[in-house]
């Protein structure tokens, strides 16, 4: 018997009833949405070890990769109004904090907003490789 523990993402379209599954062509697990401010949809993706952040307009679109860091990114939200996203990530080199950008095009460029761990940043630990 197959069990397939994996999360997925559906929506339900209010006109007709009918459900669409998104990110149908994704192997990994969901682990987390939020809405973007034109209707389509930011998506965290688990592949492995890491979480990555993916975007979907509609389940008849293609699901788009966006590069970022490695490592995990979760507790994504959106502004209604703007571009704008905030996010925790962490990594084996990075604690978890709090980061913010203004478009999912500046992933790779964000800030963080938090210093709740720099205490991690300033220790010699341990290094893990995945």
């Amino acid at each position: 018997k197959f069990n397939n523990t994996q999360n997925r993402l559906y929506s339900v379209n209010l006109a007709n009833g009918q459900i669409e599954r998104l990110a149908e062509n994704f192997f990994g697990s969901i682990m987390g949405y939020t809405m973007k401010n034109d209707d389509g949809v930011y998506i965290l993706g688990q592949l492995g070890t890491e979480v990555h952040v993916y975007t979907q307009q509609s389940s008849t679109k293609n699901l788009i990769h966006h590069n970022g860091w490695n490592g995990t990114y979760r507790s994504i939200v959106s502004s209604r109004n703007t571009n704008s996203i905030a996010y925790v990530y962490s990594s084996f080199e990075k604690p978890m904090e709090v980061y913010f950008i203004n478009n999912i095009a500046q992933l790779q460029s964000s800030l963080a907003i938090t210093n709740f761990n720099r205490l991690f940043t300033e220790r010699d630990l341990p290094q893990a490789k995945a």
